[in-house]
């Protein structure tokens, strides 16, 4: 069995597809418990509810796509650091081949320190990815709280008039 372009596309579309119907029939079922309910509720508009509730799907879409993105960054980061790290070990080991017996081991404790900063460098810049996605993800999501608070206030505001 052989798969191509089209098959992880028509993945896609198809889980898109998925993920609409399964909001849909959330819909239709709201709906439908909202006509038993509606008049022990008053003010309350279905409408107005499900435009949160999608509102809030849409932000955590959002949310995890910056998440994959930070993924892909370190992902990326890390393997550039291992790619030069096994570069620099086989440069290492193929000069000490060549001295055999005239190791320079001052050398030697000078490549390994190298590594060690390199290490280290790596672990800073990672850090500071995770932090800097954590802060964006955060001010998203603060935003979004921020907005729905303010349309909840708002439908409130004109159900009672």
């Amino acid at each position: 069995m052989t798969s191509n372009k089209n098959d992880s596309h028509f993945s896609k579309n198809q889980s898109s597809n998925d993920s609409t119907n399964q909001f849909n029939n959330y819909t239709q079922q709201f709906q439908k418990s909202w006509e038993t309910m509606k008049d022990k509720i008053p003010g309350m508009d279905p409408k107005t509810i499900l435009s949160h509730h999608r509102h809030n799907l849409d932000s955590m879409s959002e949310v995890n796509k910056m998440v994959i993105e930070m993924m892909k960054t370190l992902s990326q980061m890390q393997t550039k650091y291992m790619q030069q790290a096994f570069s620099d070990f086989n440069h290492f080991v193929r000069n000490m081949m060549v001295k055999k017996d005239k190791i320079d081991w001052s050398e030697c404790q000078e490549q390994m320190q190298k590594s060690l900063h390199g290490a280290i460098d790596h672990s800073i810049n990672v850090g500071q990815q995770f932090i800097q996605t954590h802060q964006e993800v955060s001010q998203k999501i603060q935003e979004k709280i921020q907005e729905g608070t303010q349309e909840m206030k708002k439908s409130m505001g004109e159900s009672h008039h």
